[in-house]
């Protein structure tokens, strides 16, 4: 686990490599290729998502276990990779079962206005675990709820998104994991 997250954490603070290492590459590259290779610093939010990709593809408890380690280390970059580990457009991935009792907690009037720009996949999850009577009020809301900022609209979504990091840490919504072949476990 010390070293899952030590390489998580390299990667997602990793610096430009010496400028002698790269021109030794170059001349590599350049011999096989025949072309030339111009090398640019990887943003830093690009790092923290591919950071967060890797975490979220770990099985069992190995991902809460590298988050636990990067917190303890580095508290900052252990925030910045868990905003990432899971979004609204993750909720695909939230079983049926699990995403009933979310639609429960969470208000309507929320729901609606997080749907606002929601993909048809995401629509199409949310209302197939509403009763009809619900989803057409909810729909009716949206419709009703005219321009909104679009600050607004993330906002309702992050509850959404914090409506179901809640039930997972009680361990009451199971996430189907990324990456798996099949398989279920739960988010952390």
């Amino acid at each position: 686990t010390e070293l899952q997250s030590e390489i998580i954490m390299r990667i997602a603070t990793m610096e430009t490599p010496p400028t002698k290492l790269l021109l030794q590459v170059n001349e590599v590259v350049v011999s096989k290729i025949k072309s030339e290779d111009r090398r640019r610093k990887t943003p830093t939010k690009k790092k923290y998502k591919l950071a967060s990709e890797i975490i979220g593809n770990m099985e069992g408890t190995a991902d809460k276990n590298v988050i636990d380690q990067i917190s303890y280390k580095n508290p900052e970059l252990a925030d910045e990779i868990k905003k990432l580990l899971f979004t609204f457009d993750d909720i695909t991935n939230v079983q049926d079962e699990g995403l009933r009792k979310i639609l429960a907690e969470v208000d309507n009037n929320v729901i609606a206005l997080a749907l606002k720009t929601a993909n048809p996949e995401i629509e199409e999850k949310f209302f197939k675990n509403m009763s009809k009577r619900v989803g057409d009020s909810v729909k009716e809301v949206r419709d009703l709820l005219g321009p909104r900022l679009l600050s607004e609209v993330e906002a309702a979504q992050q509850q959404i998104v914090d409506a179901i990091k809640r039930l997972e840490a009680k361990g009451e919504t199971v996430l189907k994991k990324k990456g798996a072949k099949g398989s279920v476990d739960k988010f952390v």
